[in-house]
């Protein structure tokens, strides 16, 4: 019994000891050191396929993004310029219909000057001033159809608002010219129908 107590004792003793525990742990650590050493290589070979397939999706976003940023920056240039010659086009036929009531003065002072020259007026003031009017009311047809090619044009690249602007402005200053002409021969005429009248 004694025997047996010992040897009990020392088998227990060999297995609570710090050597057994070492010696009988060491076959344990080196398995599982290559396998966390296995299993690291295979997580960063994991990683540098995760990362790179990242890297991919994030470039496709990038140029889906840009794609859209693009097309949304296309369609609103579509619209600014649809939004400018609608514009445009209310602002021209604003001005033919102002060079319509000047074509139409031009209509009635070419009908006086024509009487008068039939009644034997002296008219050389009043022709004169006529022909000024006259080219005035040119130029400004001119100017308009310039314009309009020209703003067109303008739209079409995509240029500043602020010289299309500047189109209409010099049109519509050309179109004043021509008025003002026509207006300054309204004095003469009623000069000419005044000594007209006083003469019956």
């Amino acid at each position: 019994m004694i025997k047996n107590k010992i040897i009990l004792i020392l088998v227990i003793g060999i297995i609570f000891s710090p050597l057994f525990i070492l010696n009988a742990a060491e076959p344990i650590n080196k398995t599982t050191a290559i396998n966390i050493n296995e299993a690291d290589v295979q997580l960063q070979k994991e990683q540098k396929i995760m990362k790179g397939s990242v890297e991919i999706r994030k470039a496709i976003l990038k140029t889906k993004i840009n794609e859209r940023k693009n097309e949304k920056k296309t369609t609103l240039k579509i619209e600014a310029q649809r939004r400018i010659k609608v514009l445009l086009d209310k602002i021209f036929v604003n001005l033919n219909d102002r060079l319509g009531k000047i074509v139409i003065l031009d209509y009635n002072f070419s009908a006086k000057i024509a009487t008068f020259e039939k009644e034997g007026k002296d008219l050389s003031e009043i022709k004169t001033e006529y022909n000024i009017a006259k080219l005035e009311l040119t130029r400004a047809q001119a100017s308009i159809s310039a314009a309009l090619i020209l703003s067109v044009e303008q739209i079409k690249a995509g240029t500043s608002k602020g010289v299309i602007r500047d189109l209409v402005k010099a049109t519509q200053e050309s179109i004043k010219t021509a008025g003002d002409a026509y207006l300054k021969l309204l004095p003469l005429l009623i000069k000419i129908e005044g000594s007209n009248k006083t003469k019956k």
